[in-house]
Parts: C-alpha cells; sequence; structure tokens
C-alpha cells in the first residue's frame, strides 16, 4: 500500500499546467480502498484485511470494559462493512476473547505468545446489521473466570 501511496504522490507532483511549470491540481483521491465485504460476507473474516477497521470506518459499541485480570475488551463495529469484532489489549498469554450473534457461531482470537500482549488483538467478524445482540466474552488464560458483556 505504500507503494501505491507514493505512486499516487509522484502521479500527482508530475501534473503541470501548460508552460507553467506548476502543478494543475492539488487535490489528491481518496487513498482508502473500498471494503472488502460487508454484511454476511464478512462472516469470519479479518477487519483488517477487509479494510474494515480503518479510521473513520469503525466505532466502539458501548464502553470498553476491563476484566478482573486487568485485559480490556471492547466491541467494535463498522457501518460500511455491516460487521462487528471484539478487540483485547492489555492481555496476557493464554487469554482470549470471543464475540458471538444470536444464530451464529463464535468468532474467537486467543493470545498465543509476548508479541500478542502489547497490541490490540481482533477477533474475525461477524457480519450483520444488528448491532443489539452481541455478546463479547473474556476467557483468561487457564479457562476459569469467563466474563461477558452484551452490546
Amino acid at each position: 500500500m505504500a507503494a501505491v501511496a507514493a505512486a499516487v504522490v509522484i502521479a500527482a507532483l508530475s501534473v503541470r499546467g501548460p508552460g507553467t511549470g506548476q502543478p494543475t491540481s492539488l487535490a489528491s483521491p481518496g487513498l482508502d480502498p473500498a471494503p472488502g465485504c460487508q454484511g454476511k460476507a464478512c462472516d469470519g473474516k479479518d477487519p483488517d484485511h477487509m479494510f474494515c477497521g480503518l479510521p473513520g470506518r469503525v466505532d466502539s459499541l458501548g464502553p470498553q470494559h476491563r476484566t478482573g485480570t486487568g485485559a480490556s475488551v471492547e466491541f467494535r463495529y463498522s457501518k460500511e462493512c455491516a460487521a462487528a469484532w471484539g478487540r483485547i489489549w492489555h492481555s496476557k498469554v493464554g487469554d482470549a476473547i470471543e464475540v458471538s450473534a444470536p444464530g451464529d457461531r463464535p468468532r474467537r482470537v486467543v493470545i498465543r505468545d509476548t508479541a500478542d500482549t502489547g497490541v490490540y488483538r481482533f477477533t474475525p467478524m461477524v457480519g450483520g446489521p444488528d448491532r443489539t445482540n452481541l455478546r463479547l466474552c473474556f476467557i483468561p488464560a487457564g479457562g476459569t473466570g469467563r466474563e461477558c458483556f452484551d452490546s
């Protein structure tokens, strides 16, 4: 994507008005790619790879939740993709979260190594426009003490 952005900038700077040596326009085209899925087509897909998690395309659904172990979790939702997913941070190796909607199987992400503990990690998406009946569950390492939150 960086190469594409660089090519667009170079092309924009090389367009010059006749005889002036000045650019004809400084307007830049939108660089955000189109969403890669929408609604049920997003089920099980990665929000980043489908461009649903880009700034301006995603919002938190409700408040962030702090778990008993200190991890933080929240619902994320993209109107453009009509899909939701869960996000976790400040986690420990072995922690997991699941996001689910009625009638759909839960989508899970597990914190596998210490590199995962220092970044946001996301579940695969649950597609659909209904944001009111979602459930996000935190499963701490060891599997005991599940904590669930509803949208």
